[in-house]
């Protein structure tokens, strides 16, 4: 139900949340995920920021623990002062108990500057060869530009 049954009727509005991108009088559905990556690179995308750019990229977090992937690794490395990464594979039953404690830990963290970030193993395997990671978890800092 909606307090303005005259534009939920114009733009056909159908659920909610309904997100529109509105552009020199037209307007586009967003279809994608609910989740504020996809949103916000459905909006860089609408606005013209490529994602091969200088601008800054997004990176997915979760639970205030940014998920690195081949595409964002080093530039999240350098843009942080002290990073600490945890390599795991889904399946891990240490990881899986890790997980709570590593997200509690970077909302803490974040406070003070430090920031934790994981790398999912399973699909970012070249990153984990790099790194020689050969057990689960793994966890390693970085300080910035290092």
């Amino acid at each position: 139900m909606t307090t303005n049954p005259q534009l939920q009727a114009r733009f056909d509005i159908q659920g909610f949340p309904t997100i529109l991108f509105f552009e020199d009088g037209k307007h586009e559905d967003y279809t994608g995920g609910r989740v504020t990556y996809d949103i916000l690179n459905w909006m860089r995308n609408r606005v013209g920021i490529d994602a091969d750019s200088d601008e800054p990229s997004l990176v997915e977090m979760n639970n205030g623990v940014i998920v690195l992937t081949e595409n964002n690794f080093e530039r999240e490395i350098r843009k942080h002062n002290l990073l600490g990464i945890e390599f795991y594979a889904p399946w891990c039953g240490h990881c899986q108990q890790l997980q709570p404690e590593w997200q509690e830990a970077a909302k803490q963290l974040a406070h003070d500057e430090v920031h934790l970030a994981k790398v999912d193993c399973t699909k970012e395997q070249a990153i984990c060869d790099r790194f020689d990671v050969k057990a689960y978890p793994t966890i390693y800092f970085f300080k910035g530009e290092s």
